[in-house]
């Protein structure tokens, strides 16, 4: 996977992706389970979600605060939980 580039919104990311295996999956954005999320330092509510593809390739994951809370866009340590 090689990162394209990166777009940040204020409240959160997206992060344009390569797959370099080229693999085939179904279009549609793909999330976690409920309930689940990254934590981040300074980020209060954590991040949520959520892996785009289209025309059978991943496009990009989107990063995005939940709630009203802002990102000022820094990576800081993070886990998935």
């Amino acid at each position: 996977m090689r990162v394209r580039r990166r777009e940040g919104t204020g409240v959160g990311r997206y992060v344009y992706l390569e797959d370099s295996l080229n693999q085939d999956l179904l279009d549609g954005e793909y999330g976690p389970e409920p309930g689940r999320t990254i934590e981040m330092a300074g980020v209060d509510l954590g991040l949520d979600f959520v892996v785009a593809v289209t025309s059978g390739r991943i496009d990009y994951l989107e990063l995005v605060t939940a709630g009203d809370s802002g990102w000022d866009g820094q990576e800081r340590e993070w886990r998935a939980t």
